[in-house]
């Protein structure tokens, strides 16, 4: 069905150039100080330069019957993600935060088959409005850049997996992608964004309540 919506597809006429742009503001705000707010460091560079070269390899699997290209740009940053939670987090943690990456990946597979399928959702962009759910889901879930990453790293994954395999003959899964890592990037600026004005939101509360106390005469609350 065609239709007139403006789309980010006709912003990013090639794949790669979300992801692209939005590494560039990442690498310089981490510069000029802000790297605690992106969630970028020197570690995080390290990876997403062996993502870079990494890219153009990829293979396929038949995963019961179903043919799904995996690129080794994704399995670096797998392979991070899990050696970050690894020493960063706890047994409980790991479990809550798998706990969070399926059930964000069976809502954004959700959204990414009704897109393909159903011609009422055919306004929905799934780069964009995934984009957007998966960030508004994962900023719920955790507040940490390290845990949003990881969760919405697994989750993309799933996504689409599970897209793949229900899609047999119609779509073919491609995790790793360009188009997938803008997907994917979107996605983690959508959560930064969120999670930075709710702790604005957070701190400017707490000034206005402590200087409400100090004002009748009562101690601010801690």
């Amino acid at each position: 069905m065609a239709h007139n919506s403006f789309t980010w597809g006709d912003l990013a006429v090639n794949e790669g150039y979300l992801s692209f742009w939005i590494m560039i503001m990442a690498f310089i705000l981490m510069m000029t100080g802000w790297a605690e707010y992106v969630g970028a460091g020197r570690s995080k560079l390290i990876v997403a330069v062996l993502c870079l070269f990494s890219q153009p390899f990829h293979y396929r699997v038949t995963v019961y019957g179903t043919a799904i290209e995996i690129y080794a740009s994704v399995m670096v940053a797998a392979v991070a993600v899990c050696w970050t939670l690894r020493r960063g987090a706890d047994g409980e943690s790991r479990r809550y935060l798998l706990l969070c990456a399926c059930l964000t990946g069976i809502i954004l597979g959700g959204i990414q088959k009704l897109y393909r399928l159903d011609p009422v959702f055919y306004w929905i962009d799934p780069v964009s409005d995934g984009g957007l759910l998966g960030g508004l889901l994962v900023s719920a879930f955790s507040m940490k850049p390290g845990h949003q990453f990881g969760i919405l790293l697994l989750a993309a994954v799933l996504a689409e997996l599970a897209n793949g395999l229900l899609s047999t003959g119609i779509y073919m899964a491609r995790i790793g992608s360009l188009a997938w890592w803008d997907s994917f990037w979107l996605a983690f600026a959508y959560a930064r964004i969120i999670s930075i004005v709710f702790q604005l939101l957070r701190a400017s509360y707490s000034k206005v309540a402590g200087a409400g106390w100090r004002n009748k005469g009562g101690s601010s609350p801690k």
